[in-house]
């Protein structure tokens, strides 16, 4: 048995349904088979010439933050813009990070998502080639994007 802040845990007998709120204390996530995975996420847009067009982007970055839930958060922006994802994913790679999500902060699957990304997320993964580097789908493909697009309109 290990004891890790105070919980008994034992190798190869861990519930993989269970979350310790001391796990996200400490910026970490219990994966399969009981391993505890550092995991960085990088909120990704497309960038803009115009003045503060990132806040958007920087607020949710900085609420998810706040949350804790994961060891790191970072913004990075494919054109105009720094920090680009090359940077962002540099940074990451820097602290130790045993996984990296990349979240494309789009609402059209366009260019950048079918093209561009991909071919960013695959250079990285030669590159860094210890490290897990996914993307999830594009912000506005989820499903709650309907009930954002009514909450706004009530307004």
């Amino acid at each position: 048995m290990y004891r890790w802040n105070t919980v008994l845990v034992q190798p190869l007998s861990v519930n993989i349904n269970l979350t310790f709120s001391t796990c996200y204390a400490k910026n970490v996530t219990l994966v399969r088979e009981g391993a505890f995975v550092k995991t960085a996420v990088i909120i990704l847009g497309h960038g803009s010439r115009s003045r503060n067009a990132d806040t958007a982007i920087r607020a949710v970055a900085d609420g998810i933050k706040r949350d804790g839930e994961f060891a790191v958060v970072e913004h990075a922006f494919l054109q105009y813009v720094p920090p680009t994802p090359h940077e962002v994913i540099e940074r990451c790679v820097g602290q130790n990070v045993d996984r990296i999500v990349i979240v494309p902060f789009f609402l059209q699957a366009g260019a950048h998502v079918t093209r561009d990304i991909p071919e960013l997320i695959e250079k990285a993964r030669k590159q860094h080639r210890q490290i897990d580097i996914t993307v999830t789908d594009y912000v506005g493909a989820h499903p709650l994007m309907a009930k954002v697009v009514k909450e706004l309109a009530k307004k």
